[in-house]
């Protein structure tokens, strides 16, 4: 059966990342995350991201959102979401990824090298509606849903898409607040 992919997982936001010395602040993407990105031909700023996370966690909620990352051909995208609950010790993510038919093999097979490397991985969860289940956003039209859940992760916050551009623009932003009924 032909479907597209979609993984799931919760997990601290400080998984995307690793820390070669344990002596020193600076870290770097970890490969198995680079390795699916590049893979789907997506680029994310990782080391904007994770400071951005940082910045919430001193206080600066307004730079939290739900963020697709779309590849060259618009067929993937990575979803990184970055509301952190205040009592919540870890700092948990979701960290969702889409692909097409064509690419389901391979990807599931770097999702779980990924999986298993997280530390702090609370679910992980792959098929072709684990995204869309818990974040039905419209792909076309973000200010539509394209079902109404049982469990809505993005009612009421903001919602970004971010496709490559041009050099000069770098990428465009398509945003909406989703209002809570």
């Amino acid at each position: 059966m032909d479907y597209d992919l979609e993984l799931l997982y919760s997990i601290s936001f400080s998984e995307l990342v690793c820390y070669p010395d344990e002596n020193d602040d600076s870290f770097i993407e970890k490969v198995e995350f680079k390795n699916i990105r590049e893979f789907l031909g997506i680029e994310i700023d990782v080391q904007d991201w994770i400071n951005q996370c940082d910045n919430i966690l001193q206080g600066e909620r307004n730079l939290q959102s739900i963020t697709l990352f779309y590849s060259n051909n618009k067929e993937n995208y990575i979803l990184l979401e970055n509301y952190f609950d205040p009592t919540d010790q870890l700092d948990f993510v979701h960290v969702g990824i889409k692909t097409t038919n064509k690419n389901n093999k391979s990807l599931k097979i770097l999702g779980r090298k990924f999986s298993d490397t997280c530390e702090y991985n609370i679910s992980y969860e792959e098929g072709n509606s684990s995204i869309s289940k818990y974040y039905p956003i419209d792909e076309e039209d973000l200010r539509r849903r394209i079902h109404e859940p049982k469990i809505d992760l993005s009612k009421g916050k903001l919602v970004r898409k971010i496709y490559p551009g041009d050099a000069s623009l770098n990428c465009v932003f398509k945003s909406y607040y989703w209002k809570k009924k």
